[in-house]
C-alpha cells in the first residue's frame, strides 16, 4: 500500500499509557477515584464495543482485506483493533467542511508529537 510507511511510522508510537490498552491491574489504582475508576472503565466497554463490532466487519470483509494471520487470531486481532482505536483517539482530528458541511477526519500524529513533547517549563519533578 501507498500508506504503509506512514503505518510504519504509528506503530512505533508507544500507546500503554492510554486507558483502553490498561490491564485490569493498572485500572484498579484508580478505585481510590470512584469517579475517574467510572470514567476509564465506561471508556473502556466504548472501546470494547467498538472492537466487537470492528471484528464483526473484519470477519465478513472481502476476502484479502485482512489478513489472514489476523484472520486466524482473533486475540491478535483484537489487540491491533484497540491499538487502532488509540491511535484514532490520539492523533485523529474531525472537522466540518464549511462548504458541504461534511464531517472531514484525518490522523495528524505530528501534532500529538508536539503536544506530548513541548514544554515551556521543564515539568516537575520529585527527586
Amino acid at each position: 500500500s501507498e500508506y504503509a510507511p506512514f503505518v510504519q511510522q504509528l506503530q512505533r508510537k508507544d500507546v500503554s499509557a492510554h486507558p483502553i490498552v490498561w490491564t485490569a491491574r493498572e485500572v484498579e489504582w484508580l478505585s481510590t477515584s470512584p469517579e475517574g475508576f467510572e470514567a476509564v472503565n465506561d471508556h473502556r466497554a466504548m472501546a470494547e464495543k467498538r472492537v466487537g463490532g470492528l471484528l464483526q466487519r473484519a470477519r465478513s470483509a472481502p476476502k484479502g482485506a485482512v489478513p489472514k494471520e489476523l484472520l486466524a487470531d482473533e486475540t491478535l486481532l483484537a489487540e491491533k483493533l484497540r491499538w487502532a482505536l488509540v491511535l484514532v483517539e490520539a492523533v485523529g482530528i474531525a472537522m466540518e467542511d464549511p462548504e458541504s458541511g461534511a464531517s472531514v477526519a484525518a490522523f495528524c500524529p505530528l501534532m500529538a508529537d508536539v503536544r506530548q513533547t513541548f514544554r515551556l517549563k521543564p515539568p516537575t519533578t520529585f527527586q
